[in-house]
């Protein structure tokens, strides 16, 4: 989320989405926007445009917060280098043989 607060429907949603995850419920528009409307009244429009935004913008908050996700992608980070070392020592190994074989075929002759 934004340090600074966008306005008090933003505020409401946060809060409302909030609560809802806290208590294991459905977070989604329609709930969403009849809890909204128990702390204020906002013209509907404002509601249909708004409201999913908002919703998108707490939740994709929430990933960044995510422990487990950030060491998900940690993991993957992790294994993603592993591979590339195995590459990397595939690589040394093959050109280790190359080498041999010509050392071999310089010394046989």
């Amino acid at each position: 989320m934004p340090t600074e607060i966008l306005n008090e429907l933003f505020e409401v949603v946060v809060s409302v989405c909030d609560n809802l995850y806290a208590s294991k419920e459905l977070i989604n528009k329609k709930t969403v926007k009849n809890l909204v409307l128990l702390h204020a009244e906002w013209p509907d429009s404002e509601l249909e445009a708004q409201i999913p935004k908002y919703i998108n913008q707490w939740r994709l908050h929430n990933l960044t917060l995510d422990s487990e996700i950030q060491g998900s992608a940690e993991i993957h980070r992790l294994e993603e280098q592993l591979s590339n070392y195995r590459s990397d020592l595939l690589h040394a190994k093959q050109i280790i043989a190359k080498l041999r074989t010509e050392l071999r075929g310089m010394l046989d002759a």
